[in-house]
């Protein structure tokens, strides 16, 4: 079974969970990553002993960055190491915590963060201290009341109670402000209350980091509820009012550091607490996050967001011993899917280390607010530019067309084989229950049939609300929320006010005197520049319908395992088989939601995904690699898990040391992903080069190559037509073998190479097939960028700029115009990608002066450019143009034809013909395009001339030779070639210069530019002189 080994399994009875193999660092990347992560963890360090006020005390609204830099932190961290570790507490709706007994209190242990905020500090002369007695007084009032509020009546007992499952809402905050209210204004002298306003205004604006104005005004608009409304303050004062936001706020956050404790110590810096306590500090943050925004004057969804946390309770009425055993079981694997949604509780351990780092009251209040603006302005840009990158339909496409064979074929295909190999075994005497047999297909391919009306419904709901239905996990890495805002959407209305550029995470809206306009812009601003989030939906869609189906395939599958493990036969084993996968054991949910997330490639990171994935948490990085999870997870599942490296690493790896089942299956991933392999190799022999990897290094054969329509890893199709087959993962497997074929076969005898020789070419395919993927390009690029900024920091900004185009546009602008334009520069690179602004570009022309133009002419203006649907195929067509010149020039290793660039340099002279310095003359694009047409298509017709003389043929007839001689003689003749080229671009220049129009503009400009440097250099002369 895939995925399932003995560890696993042990696990998931325990309440356990997965944890991934690391994958194999192959040729250092994974040292290179961890580097890289190092110095991002170095930077957090940095960023950390800015925020705890190390080398001098913050004030102000330096308290309020130190916080918001370290939440800023806590996002750019890694994503959970793995699943958060599963807890047996079976009865419990709400995770108890066992409060612990404290021998000394917190105030004697270490400086109290909340001393200055004490109740009895407003004034030093004026203690103002409630008893209990004050309480009861405040409640001897219309029995009403006590109906309308919906909190508890002690003054410090903090509003959640998460053992007794009670969270409240909105009306229990306001409910709690009036009984403090009504306890403080027995305790105000009336001489001191104008002090004590000033002072609890200026320690309230200064904790929840807003105006004494704002604060004020909050407080007004309690004290003007009218009567019968709830939590109606009215009779009290501005003093008590304000004193009681203060005293419930203070409260609530003494229980998040009690919470927060309980998560992590910073004494012995371990990790204490396991999931229970992890969501307790999760939503108690959240709370005091809502809080403070409603103290700013924001209208918050209190009750929804603390909802969120709520574990739905498994009914255990009339369940028997091992029922029971399973519901609670069921009910610590629900604590886990919730945890997944705020981070995984590595991270949820994280925030509560750098929150209890965090010295002072307003430094932590700030904390638990959230991000800065500034960041979630710039997160904001961010999700516009992700939907941009995926809002092409052929992005889908090939999810879709991978997800198929990662999910129905290739895992139905390795199961088959598995049987196969489970069948010899059992000849020779292998147990029937440990090996894998035909039945365990029909098992798994008939749940995954069964399972398509429930994965339509999940993708359709996944559609709606852009999260994952069914089983947890997704390949877009979107911004995580933070603590203050709604949680994630369950509606499709309520998903339009979701994600990074929405009003939910700007709540500073509410404050504003029209807050429903700002917050519908800037609602309706994100949906339009997301074009309506449609392709994170779309992409959740399309997971969550193959999870589900994988999921119930190996329900299913397990579910006859296990019944025919216990002897069952005939009905019983049907009954049996009915009732497993209408409430699976966790254990067996457990490994389904691991195959699920496998099988679409969402497995959580291992240490060396990790490291990559540091690297992209770093500002501004992420630009650079908005995705990590599921490319290096494609990595994984096509270079080790289905090669000879399975045998050792990855998942296969793990299924080969857990022996049985589990290695037949492991034996059939190696087996069939070699078999797909050689199979490419001989393909690639035999049609003579037709099915093609990434091509040579060589920069001269490459551009030979695409002279007759050479396209990369490329398969025929017939007709001499070709399509790519370079998607991911099954591409990957082929490309790496007729990589390694293309590279060996470019030896010169290769038969007689030592096998070290062989393995280093084998080696040397498999990094150039990765280094051809296009998010390990982005480590070269950033490799660039850290050797000479200067020169390559430009280039990355511009591609940046560049793919702020969605790339839905830009497909659009392809169907239109097929022809690859030239663009200089951001502005015509951005006019490229644009339908009708294109049209303003000339097209890209090659060394023989053709437009370059991707796909095969049907027409006179007309292209085919994809095998089906253009719009939508990721299957590029392309077709054979090679001549017999083509040929020649890549016979002779590569012959690099420079052709005319879009600046030319002429000659220049004084009066008395002495040269002066040349200015190279930037052609328009008009005349640069002219140019290199007439230029290309002279060069072409010398170079036929020149291979069809005598001369050449009796000297090409000897260079056809090995060794050195031929080497030397096949390069002789390149250099005459190009040499050939190149005069005939000189003379199409010339020819160029003499042409009425073009010509005459370029030699004004050429006499301009000689008249500036006559006046340069007589203006030296009279300087010497």
């Amino acid at each position: 079974m895939a995925l399932i080994d003995e560890q696993a399994a042990a696990a998931s009875a325990a309440g356990g969970t997965l944890v991934p193999d690391d994958a194999v660092q192959v040729a250092g990347m994974g040292q290179a990553a961890s580097r890289l992560g190092e110095s991002a963890s170095r930077l957090g360090r940095s960023i950390l002993d800015r925020a705890t006020g190390k080398g001098g005390k913050m004030m102000g609204a330096g308290r309020d960055k130190a916080a918001a830099r370290m939440r800023e932190a806590l996002q750019e961290s890694p994503d959970e190491t793995s699943a958060p570790q599963i807890v047996e507490e079976p009865e419990a709706a709400m995770p108890r915590v066992a409060e612990p007994v404290e021998e000394i209190p917190a105030a004697l242990r270490y400086d109290d963060p909340y001393a200055r905020y004490d109740t009895g500090s407003v004034l030093d002369d004026t203690r103002i201290r409630v008893t209990e007695e004050d309480v009861e007084a405040s409640l001897r009032a219309p029995a009403q009341r006590q109906e309308d509020m919906d909190s508890p009546v002690a003054l410090n007992e903090p509003l959640a109670d998460f053992n007794e499952n009670r969270l409240p809402d909105e009306n229990a905050v306001l409910a709690r402000i009036d009984q403090n209210s009504r306890a403080f204004k027995q305790q105000i002298d009336e001489a001191k209350r104008g002090e004590i306003e000033l002072k609890t205004t200026r320690e309230m604006a200064d904790l929840i980091g807003t105006s004494q104005k704002k604060v004020r005004q909050v407080a007004q608009s309690l004290l003007a509820r009218e009567a019968g409304q709830v939590a109606q303050v009215k009779g009290m004062g501005l003093a008590e009012t304000m004193l009681a936001q203060r005293e419930l706020l203070v409260t609530e956050m003494r229980k998040l550091d009690s919470l927060a404790e309980k998560v992590y110590d910073p004494d012995s810096q371990l990790a204490l607490g396991g999931p229970n306590e992890a969501l307790q500090f999760r939503a108690q943050m959240e709370l005091v996050a809502n809080l403070q925004m409603q103290f700013k004057g924001a209208q918050t969804e209190l009750a929804r967001a603390l909802s969120a946390f709520r574990i739905p309770v498994r009914s255990m009425a009339d369940a028997n011993p091992e029922q029971a055993r399973n519901m609670a079981k069921m009910q610590n694997r629900d604590l886990t899917v919730l945890l997944e949604d705020y981070g995984g509780l590595d991270n949820i351990n994280l925030a509560a280390r750098l929150y209890q780092e965090l010295d002072t009251a307003d430094q932590r209040a700030s904390f638990a607010r959230g991000l800065s603006r500034t960041k979630r302005i710039t997160d904001a840009v961010y999700e516009v530019w992700q939907h941009a990158l995926l809002t092409n339909p052929v992005t889908h496409t090939k999810n879709t067309v991978g997800n198929v064979v990662t999910t129905m074929v290739l895992p139905n295909a390795e199961l088959a084989l598995a049987a196969g190999i489970g069948a010899v075994r059992r000849k020779f005497g292998a147990d029937p229950l440990n090996t894998v047999q035909l039945e365990d297909l029909q098992a798994q391919v008939f749940g995954q049939m069964m399972a398509i009306n429930e994965a339509t419904r999940l993708a359709g709901r996944a559609f709606a609300t852009m999260q994952p239905q069914g089983v947890p996990g997704s390949k877009i890495d979107k911004i995580r929320q933070t603590t203050f805002g709604p949680p994630p959407p369950e509606s499709f209305v309520q998903s339009l006010k979701s994600g990074a550029f929405s009003s939910s995470r700007f709540p500073e809206v509410e404050a504003t005197d029209n807050p429903t306009l700002w917050a519908n812009t800037i609602d309706t601003l994100g949906n339009v520049f997301t074009l309506g989030r449609a392709s994170f939906r779309g992409l959740e869609a399309g997971d969550t319908w193959f999870k589900v189906v994988s999921m119930r395939g190996q329900i299913y599958r397990e579910a006859l395992t296990t019944g025919r493990a216990r002897g069952l036969e005939g009905d019983e084993l049907t009954d049996y088989i009915s009732e497993f996968i209408s409430t699976p054991p966790a254990a067996t949910m457990t490994r389904a939601e691991a195959v699920a997330k496998y099988n679409t490639l969402q497995t959580e990171l291992d240490k060396v995904g990790r490291s990559f994935q540091t690297v992209s948490r770093v500002p501004m990085l992420r630009y650079l690699f908005p995705f990590i999870k599921t490319p290096y997870n494609a990595f994984k599942y096509s270079f080790i898990d289905r090669s000879v490296l399975g045998r050792r690493w990855g998942s296969t790896g793990a299924m080969m040391r857990a022996g049985g089942k589990q290695r037949d299956e492991a034996m059939a991933r190696i087996t069939l992903g070699t078999a797909f392999g050689m199979t490419g190799v001989l393909l690639a022999a035999a049609s003579g080069g037709a099915l093609t990897g990434g091509g040579p290094t060589d920069r001269g054969k490459k551009q030979n190559l695409r002279l007759e329509g050479w396209t990369p890893y490329r398969m025929p199709i017939g007709g001499g037509e070709y399509i790519n087959y370079n998607i991911e993962p099954l591409g990957g497997i082929l490309g790496l073998y007729v990589d390694a074929y293309e590279l060996l076969g470019s030896k010169d005898d290769w038969s007689d190479m030592e096998l070290s020789e062989i393995a280093g070419s084998v080696v040397g395919a498999t990094l150039y097939n990765v280094s051809n993927k296009s998010y390990l390009k982005q480590f070269a690029t950033l490799g660039q960028v850290m050797a000479d900024p200067d020169r390559y920091s430009g280039r990355v900004v511009e591609n940046l700029i560049k793919s702020m185009v969605p790339r839905v546009v830009a497909g659009i602008e392809r169907q239109v115009d097929p022809a690859v334009n030239e663009a200089k520069g951001v502005l015509e690179s951005l006019k490229a990608q644009v339908p009708g602004l294109s049209s303003e570009l000339k097209p890209m022309v090659d060394a023989f002066g053709n437009d370059v133009v991707p796909g095969v002419k049907v027409g006179e203006n007309s292209y085919n450019l994809a095998l089906g649907p253009d719009w939508m195929s990721p299957f590029y067509i392309s077709n054979d143009k090679s001549t017999p010149l083509t040929k020649e020039l890549i016979r002779l290793g590569g012959v690099n034809l420079s052709k005319i660039q879009d600046e030319i340099t002429l000659p220049a002279s004084d009066g008395e013909g002495n040269l002066l310095p040349s200015d190279p003359i930037k052609l328009p694009d008009e005349m640069r395009y002219e140019l290199q047409k007439r230029a290309g298509k002279m060069g072409k017709e010398a170079l036929e001339a020149f291979i069809n003389t005598d001369d050449y043929k009796a000297a090409a007839a000897f260079s056809t030779g090995k060794g050195k001689a031929g080497d030397a003689l096949r390069e002789r003749l390149g250099e005459r070639l190009r040499s050939v080229y190149n005069a005939a671009t000189d003379a199409a220049l010339g020819e160029f210069l003499q042409d009425p129009v073009y010509g005459e503009v370029i030699t004004k400009i050429n006499n301009l530019f000689i008249e500036r440097r006559r006046k340069e250099m007589s203006k030296l002369q009279g300087d010497d002189n």
